[in-house]
């Protein structure tokens, strides 16, 4: 048989993954041999029907699919806990509807991935467990002295007044350090406990800030912009969770502004449909539009060097965005991406809100 003969269906079904033709209704044309094989007594008419839905699934990438013209995906829960990751790839004809491929998680493949995640979490908490008891010493080692040097400089300022401006500004610069010791100090607590409980996203972002402009290059090369929304609700998760979430997302935002003329990371909060939302946007070197729907993937990464031959080769690790999505819906919330290269990423985490804690009138 020629391949111009070959019919669409007859295409799809030599393709080993699950594949839909859903148009932009939800309504399906084709479905493959492997979708059947997959979804055996769980068709419909719609292409969420499959997952026991009556309506399309509540991150439904289709709609932005045919709207952007780009690949898009998800990952939707079954009813019996299993979850599928969804991948559509819109037919750019006039926005008529997207060719569906599924990928399965499978419990075997569900262990593996958690028991990845639980690994590196351990990893972290160990690594942040160490740095802690050096920190805590180093801390005490270095408060001590700048007390000393601060009564010094008072002592000395009282015999010559005549030097009272500079030192004001000597003691300005101890009280800094000793602020920013306090800062560190109290960070390195909240990250050693695993309870849950609210937690101020605002205050958690002003915390990593400050933390990576320890880094002088990034305090110095990089604008960092930081938009709080007022009155904004506490999330519960543990502290540790989202400042790990925080922290690879802002690293990837460091690393992709690194070789641009325009170094900005912007940082926004919100609150939507009963979401904290969190928006860490930067003018980096964004990622391909054909590599979207495998940031989320573990041992993914983007990041790449050239190597004397000339090929690209990967150098993260490819674990950041994984762990942000398996922590993000363990607090039953969600992240999205966005990104064009040579214009930037723009990531979006949202957690389900706590009730805004109500100021009462203080007697004094």
């Amino acid at each position: 048989m020629h391949l111009a003969n070959i019919t669409v269906q007859q295409i799809i079904d030599a393709l080993p993954d699950p594949v839909q033709v859903i148009n932009a209704d939800f309504s399906i044309d084709l479905s493959n041999s492997a979708h059947g094989a997959l979804f055996a007594g769980k068709t419909g008419a719609r292409c969420y029907e499959k997952f026991g839905l009556s309506s399309p699934c509540p991150t439904c990438p289709m709609q932005k699919a045919l709207l952007t013209k780009s690949a898009q995906s998800t990952v939707v829960a079954e009813s019996n806990g299993n979850r599928c990751s969804i991948f559509l790839f819109p037919v750019n004809s006039g926005g008529t509807g997207a060719i569906e491929v599924v990928r399965h998680a499978d419990l075997s493949s569900r262990g593996s991935e958690m028991e990845l995640l639980d690994e590196q979490t351990r990893f972290y908490s160990d690594k942040i467990g160490a740095m802690t008891t050096a920190f805590f010493g180093m801390a005490h080692n270095l408060k001590n002295p700048l007390t000393a040097i601060q009564g010094k400089i008072q002592i000395f300022g009282m015999r010559h007044p005549e030097f009272k401006t500079e030192l004001e500004i000597l003691l300005g610069q101890c009280e800094n350090m000793t602020k920013m010791l306090g800062e560190i100090t109290q960070k390195f607590r909240l990250e050693q406990s695993q309870d849950i409980r609210p937690i101020d996203i605002n205050d958690l972002i002003e915390n990593e800030l400050r933390f990576i402009s320890l880094d002088l290059n990034v305090k110095h090369k990089i604008q960092k912009k930081f938009i709080p929304a007022e009155n904004l609700p506490s999330v519960n998760a543990v502290y540790s969770d989202l400042s790990n979430m925080l922290n690879n997302i802002l690293k990837n935002a460091i690393a992709a502004v690194s070789g641009t003329e325009r170094k900005t990371i912007s940082i926004a909060t919100a609150v939507n449909d009963g979401k904290v939302a969190v928006t860490i946007e930067d003018t980096g070197c964004g990622i391909a539009k054909d590599d979207l729907p495998r940031v989320f993937m573990p041992f993914y990464s983007g990041k790449k060097e050239k190597e004397n031959g000339g090929n690209a080769m990967q150098t993260g690790r490819g674990l950041g965005l994984f762990i942000v999505y398996q922590l993000v819906h363990k607090y039953d919330g969600s992240v999205d991406i966005e990104s064009m290269q040579s214009i930037g990423t723009k990531v979006t985490l949202r957690f389900p809100a706590n009730k805004p804690i109500e100021l009462k009138e203080k007697q004094f």
